[in-house]
């Protein structure tokens, strides 16, 4: 079914209020790296918006993107539509997400008939619809990020956020935090912020990423409490569905913003003991 607008909601300061923020500084505390192409730019005359993706979801993402396009393409709509970075299991409960990167928000729970609901009420009559905003009383950080430790994700609101990057904000954020009764904990938050910062920094060495995974295995199982756990999951998250961000960094001296699928290969490459057998 076509959008119906109201008068004046299809015009062009329909976007005013709701996308008229400039673009966030993705590397507070001066953190080094380098982002890649930005998918929605501050100057940028179209409103855009990003799915969630995981080629494992059974949650329908994919149903949600493509509930989107059809919708788009339907009413003839010039809607960028994306992909947020996204590190889960693909059977989390607050999915699918849609997040609307210009303002920062995420919406939650999202079916694929709320696709034209979105489109009208969000992107052309610049309304939030609350029943859908994503508000969590444990989210104290940054808005264009999701982190949820029960459900074990990571979802940055789109591609041009650098993991590596993400991963050393979270760390800093509970710098200090510990309580410092057991190793794991006290020296694991410390290591793990000299090798990012090494490898941001353009000087990391290839045994890095064994090391960070190690310290983090090390937090998650040795520790006296759950806090070492919460604290090292978004890096543990991130190095496994977005590996090659950190590969790039130490090979490359750069951010590539490799896409979870280029991170995770095709599923089909064989190991060099498979290749080796056949």
């Amino acid at each position: 079914m076509a959008l119906k607008f109201g008068k004046g909601n299809n015009k062009g300061g329909f976007l005013g209020g709701l996308f008229g923020t400039k673009k966030a500084d993705y590397y507070p505390y001066g953190l080094t790296g380098k982002l890649s192409e930005d998918f929605c730019p501050s100057d940028f005359d179209r409103p855009c918006i990003t799915v969630c993706f995981n080629d494992k979801c059974t949650r329908g993402c994919a149903n949600v993107r493509d509930a989107l396009n059809e919708a788009i393409e339907e009413n003839n709509l010039a809607v960028k539509v994306g992909l947020m970075k996204t590190a889960c299991s693909g059977n989390c409960s607050d999915g699918p997400f849609v997040g609307f990167p210009k303002k920062k928000i995420f919406y939650s729970k999202v079916t694929p008939d709320m696709a034209g609901g979105i489109l009208l009420e969000t992107l052309m009559r610049g309304r939030v619809i609350f029943d859908l905003l994503h508000i969590s009383p444990y989210r104290s950080y940054r808005s264009d990020v999701l982190f949820d430790r029960d459900d074990e994700y990571l979802i940055a609101i789109d591609e041009s956020i650098c993991m590596v990057c993400l991963c050393d904000y979270f760390l800093r954020w509970d710098e200090g935090v510990s309580c410092g009764k057991c190793v794991p904990c006290r020296q694991g938050n410390i290591r793990l912020r000299k090798l990012l910062n090494r490898i941001m920094a353009g000087e990391g060495e290839k045994g890095d990423i064994e090391e960070l995974k190690a310290i983090c295995d090390a937090m998650r199982l040795a520790a006296y409490c759950d806090f070492a756990k919460s604290t090292s999951m978004p890096l543990l998250l991130a190095l496994k569905h977005y590996e090659k961000e950190f590969i790039d960094h130490i090979e490359k001296k750069g951010c590539s913003g490799g896409s979870r699928a280029e991170s995770e290969g095709s599923g089909d490459e064989k190991s060099e003991g498979e290749a080796a057998a056949a």
